[in-house]
């Protein structure tokens, strides 16, 4: 809707482009016996480098050099991995629910 992501610096934006719920729970619903499993997404147990906000904002005000724009692109795709990538850190992100 209109609160999507605004972009970065004018690029990227996805206003009216994004449409999820906020909380970002998920229901399943699976026939095999009527069975449910809600799902819940909370990817904040996996922390951002404290580098990336600095950078974030630099890059906001165009004022990163092009070393610090791509240190940027650097950390946030590792927490990316982070998270998608490490099944150790799973129990912390996704939580489930037996119905």
């Amino acid at each position: 809707d209109e609160s999507g992501f605004a972009g970065i610096g004018g690029n990227m934006s996805r206003k009216n482009k994004l449409f999820y719920d906020n909380s970002m729970d998920c229901d399943l619903k699976f026939e095999y016996k009527d069975s449910s499993i809600k799902l819940k997404y909370n990817p904040s147990s996996i922390k951002a480098n404290e580098r990336m906000f600095p950078l974030l904002q630099k890059s906001i005000k165009g004022i990163a050099t092009d070393d610090e724009q791509k240190l940027f692109k650097k950390l946030w795709q590792d927490r990316v991995k982070a998270i998608l990538l490490n099944p150790d850190g799973y129990d912390e992100i996704i939580f489930k629910e037996h119905n």
